[in-house]
């Protein structure tokens, strides 16, 4: 074998390498007793975002119900692919639970701003509240979101339940919601 050969070899390991550290580091649910920023049993911090309409949401206005809170961008591939299962639960069984789902567009990271979000949230029908968080990124760091998505279940009482780092699909819900 030439050295041609074994470089190119060795250059598809490292690109290999490099694309399962990065998938790990950024998308895998990490050990939370390591990490800084919010805890499970924390009081969720409120905060006040304009939704796609241009009112004002607070997370404290729906207090007294669970909170699905997604924080969430268009581009993200994983973002995508659990959006339709946050819809079917929003509409199965948000009000049977008395459960919301409340989504935060990371917009300083948005390619394209409120126009992509708007034909985002119009694609895929969604029809669950869309914040979007647009002061420089304020609720993103206040929540401590470091990966897309992120979601942290808050329960009836304000208080977080559970936070997962990862795409969710109908059995993950279910799983962190009850």
């Amino acid at each position: 074998m030439n050295f041609r050969a074994l470089a190119k070899i060795a250059s598809a390991f490292i690109v290999i390498f490099m694309i399962i550290f990065m998938i790990k580091t950024n998308f895998i649910d990490k050990d939370e007793s390591a990490e800084s920023g919010l805890k499970i049993n924390d009081v969720a911090p409120d905060f006040q975002l304009k939704n796609l309409a241009g009112e004002q949401v607070k997370l404290s206005d729906y207090r007294g119900q669970k909170v699905l809170l997604n924080f969430w961008a268009s581009w993200c591939p994983p973002c995508k692919e659990e959006i339709p299962y946050m819809q079917k639960y929003y509409e199965e069984y948000g009000e049977k639970t008395g459960t919301v789902v409340l989504a935060v567009n990371m917009t300083r990271v948005e390619k394209g701003g409120k126009e992509k979000i708007a034909e985002f949230v119009e694609k895929n029908e969604i029809t669950f509240p869309v914040l979007v968080d647009d002061n420089d990124g304020k609720v993103m760091k206040l929540y401590d979101v470091r990966s897309f998505p992120t979601t942290y279940i808050i329960n009836s009482e304000g208080v977080i339940t559970q936070k997962v780092r990862m795409s969710l699909d109908d059995k993950k819900i279910e799983e962190i919601i009850n």
